[in-house]
């Protein structure tokens, strides 16, 4: 996995989560041959997820990896459009400024704000949201 200093980290883990179920689907594999890469090599691979202050630790990229290899849903469900709504204007810039002060200190990226900012981020994107930024 490789992200750009400007990229968004958690978008590339999603990304690799799929690519990796794709894989083991393609391929009849199992979740039990997914192995790091310091596995072979003795390095330090992938370091971000090794940490012990891991924004997304390795057993969480496998739960994100097992998801990804279950069977997807039928077309007729529809998905769950849970935009984020407010009461009052002194809440919704609360939670604005907290985003924004996460992006500030670099714990998200920019994109979270947009979305915010957009009207597209839904409630679960921001629960979500809050556990990265408490783990960073």
């Amino acid at each position: 996995m490789c992200v750009n200093s400007d990229g968004d980290y958690v978008r590339t883990v999603q990304n690799t989560a799929a690519l990796v179920a794709k894989i083991l689907k393609d391929e009849s594999l199992t979740i039990n041959d997914v192995v790091q890469h310091n596995f072979y090599s003795g390095k330090n691979c992938p370091s971000k997820m090794r940490s012990t202050s891991a924004p997304i630790p390795w057993s969480s990229f496998l739960q994100m990896v097992k998801a990804n290899m279950q069977p997807s849903p039928p077309n007729n469900i529809e998905k769950d459009d849970d935009t984020m709504k407010f009461t009052n204007e002194t809440t919704k810039a609360a939670v604005r400024d907290y985003i924004k002060q996460s992006v500030d200190k670099k714990k998200i990226d920019k994109s979270w704000l947009d979305k915010f900012d957009q009207g597209t981020m839904t409630s679960g994107d921001f629960e979500g949201l809050k556990i990265i930024i408490s783990q960073r």
